[in-house]
């Protein structure tokens, strides 16, 4: 006997092979594929006829570890199961929750509720402590952890701003191991923040070793997505080659650099889609990351393994510590509040958000790699989220009209309400996708070893609004990328999710429909597949997703989510 039957299904296996019709058991939390499967040999039975049955989608790219402590996970993480996903890999961007040593544990803490996290305290020391803890706190669905460089090198160093000893070095390789020995996937560095940003490429190429001694990957979010992103790929590529290690570039995309010009582009935005919806117009030039890809390409080409995964957005997020020059964030959020009031230190920073141009290399203590302000103005710079009501009103708008309402200019604006929500706000940033403007990415997306991660920074509370990502991110890429616009086949956009996914960080038995693996499976109707929006155009959750399994329990029914089921696991190396 089995516990359940997917019948009638058109099986799409995750490695980018033909779809064919079949029949899948669930055995406790394992695929049973068996020509003898039927339906008087399983307890429950699922007719999955027109639908597509896959292996659960995998985020090779969360923050996830971010939202799992003193927090509600069905009000953090049903939107993503939702819409897919089965297992997270966290601890991207250099940012984890451990390891944090009692020396300079508060400071550890205050890096991460500098990211809008409302986490409380830390009730461990070590990556196997805190790995054990959320373990035991119950998971939605599968996590699989990446050691991060940020809290190794606090926890060694502090906040300092240089680069490091022989000695400190030792102690962060020593670090290193011990995350490595819990079960980490790979190891994870966030050069464009703090205190990524001070690390040295030799202190990189020397920690990289220690993930290449136990087989897993480097993933980088890299010093610059701006004017120096070429620069920033072949560092990257560098450490790689010289730590013998594989490389993952975190949300590969490449951000203009406008300066005044951003003034103006949405009308000329308008004007051009206008156009290229009577006739079809080439995409928007980007040379700077077509500089990136060939250096990408050149190092495959050298037997160099490279990964790299994106946002299927033209649009990102992250936290409004970013909008403020890296020196600024040094110390953590107090320190951050404590410049924003000294006004001779707000008119510095002030000078150097709209005068910054990037600069070779980044870790220099005036530098910065993406200055999003100075790069495309303030104007597609809009409040996501803050945490007290009397600022409700603030989400969704730029910082210009928020400027007119306080009868003050955006960079006051911006430092207003940064003090009133003690720096616990999210932005986004870019402009909508629209045909023409997304045509810039096609080419990103259509390279073979291309992931998608949704890459969702949440609210730091539940009344704020997420990214678009956090409820419709793979349905998006496989409903618009796959079916609408065509760019690849059903099964190649399931292998980039799933299969591809899952080889990068060797998540065994994960990502594919095969016998004996385990039972992370979703089930979604091809034709209505995608992400949604409610009237005043705030994400929901997506439409077609049918069936959720992860470790054999089903969690989501008829596209609704069971109520008191939380089957994830932390999946280690």
């Amino acid at each position: 006997m089995i516990d359940i039957l997917i019948k009638n299904g058109i099986i799409i296996d995750g490695t980018g092979s033909k779809a064919y019709y079949g029949n899948i058991g669930i055995k406790k939390d394992k695929i049973i594929l068996d020509k003898q499967l039927h339906e008087d040999h399983s307890h429950i039975v699922i007719d999955a006829s027109g639908k597509i049955v896959a292996p659960g989608f995998i985020d090779i790219h969360s923050h996830h570890d971010l939202y799992i402590v003193d927090q509600d996970p069905v009000q953090r993480f049903s939107s993503f199961v939702l819409q897919g996903v089965t297992t997270s890999v966290v601890g991207n961007c250099g940012w984890a929750m451990a390891p944090c040593l009692p020396k300079y544990k508060s400071m550890v803490l205050e890096l991460i509720q500098s990211m809008s996290v409302p986490v409380k305290q830390f009730y461990w020391e070590s990556m196997k402590e805190y790995l054990s803890y959320i373990q035991r706190n119950s998971l939605m669905c599968n996590i699989a952890q990446l050691a991060a460089h940020g809290p190794i090198r606090i926890s060694v160093m502090g906040d300092e701003n240089r680069f490091c000893t022989d000695k400190e070095l030792k102690q962060m390789k020593k670090l290193l191991r011990e995350c490595m020995d819990a079960g980490c996937v790979g190891f994870s560095t966030g050069l464009m923040y703090y205190p990524g940003m001070y690390a040295h490429t030799d202190e990189l190429i020397e920690l990289a070793k220690v993930a290449g001694e136990y087989g897993r990957p480097y993933a980088s979010h890299l010093r610059g997505y701006c004017t120096t992103l070429p620069f920033s790929i072949t560092e990257a590529v560098t450490i790689a080659e010289k730590a013998n290690v594989p490389l993952q570039i975190s949300h590969l995309h490449s951000l203009p650099f406008l300066g005044w010009i951003s003034n103006v582009l949405p009308y000329f935005f308008t004007i051009i889609e206008a156009i290229n919806s009577v006739i079809p117009l080439p995409g928007v030039p980007n040379p700077t990351l077509d500089k990136g890809l060939e250096i990408i390409n050149k190092a495959i080409d050298k037997g160099i393994d490279v990964g790299m995964d994106a946002v299927p957005y033209t649009m990102g997020n992250t936290t409004i510590t970013a909008l403020f020059p890296p020196w600024v964030n040094r110390g953590g959020r107090n320190k951050l509040l404590e410049r924003l009031k000294d006004p001779e230190v707000r008119k510095k920073i002030k000078k150097q958000i709209e005068t910054v141009i990037p600069q070779w290399p980044h870790w220099e203590e005036d530098s910065w790699s993406d200055p999003h302000i100075r790069a495309i103005g303030w104007k597609p710079v809009k409040v996501l989220s803050v945490r007290s009501d009397r600022n409700r009103w603030t989400e969704g708008k730029s910082f210009v009209e928020i400027a007119k309402v306080w009868k003050t200019d955006p960079f006051d604006a911006l430092c207003r309400l940064t003090l009133e929500e003690e720096g616990e706000v999210t932005y986004i940033y870019g402009y909508p996708a629209k045909p023409w403007l997304e045509k810039m990415f096609n080419k990103m997306l259509l390279h073979p070893m291309m992931s998608i991660g949704a890459d969702s920074i949440l609210p730091a509370y539940k009344e704020g609004t997420p990214p678009a990502s956090a409820y419709g991110c793979f349905p998006r890429f496989i409903g618009h990328y796959s079916r609408e616009l065509r760019l690849f086949p059903l099964e190649e956009a399931i292998r980039r999710i799933t299969g591809l996914a899952a080889s990068r960080y060797k998540l065994e038995n994960r990502g594919i429909i095969k016998h004996n693996a385990f039972a992370d499976i979703v089930i979604f109707d091809p034709n209505e597949i995608n992400e949604q929006f409610t009237d005043d155009g705030k994400p929901a959750s997506s439409t077609g997703i049918v069936h959720v399994f992860i470790n054999g329990k089903h969690i989501v029914e008829n596209a609704n989510l069971k109520k008191g089921i939380m089957p994830g696991r932390v999946l280690k190396a």
